[in-house]
């Protein structure tokens, strides 16, 4: 189901901003010229990237809560 899958990867999109945005900022501590000048770019462009991501996904909740496929605090396990 899309749905499902669109949730299972919000967990992934957000993972990526969080490896993203370490990355970006252990280069700020060394710091590389290139990160110091698009520090604020990044870090934007980061932020939206998950809020389209949120603001995608919540699509999905409607049509899991009625197939039963999501549980308060997240998606009832595959069976």
């Amino acid at each position: 189901m899309i749905a499902r899958e669109m949730v299972r990867q919000k967990e992934n999109v957000r993972r990526l901003v969080e490896e993203s945005s370490k990355s970006h900022l252990e280069r700020l501590r060394q710091g590389m010229a290139a990160s110091i000048l698009s520090s604020d770019m990044h870090l934007e462009i980061v932020r939206a990237l998950k809020e389209v991501n949120s603001l995608v996904t919540t699509m999905a909740y409607p049509r899991l809560r009625e197939s039963g496929d999501l549980l308060e605090s997240r998606l009832v396990p595959a069976v």
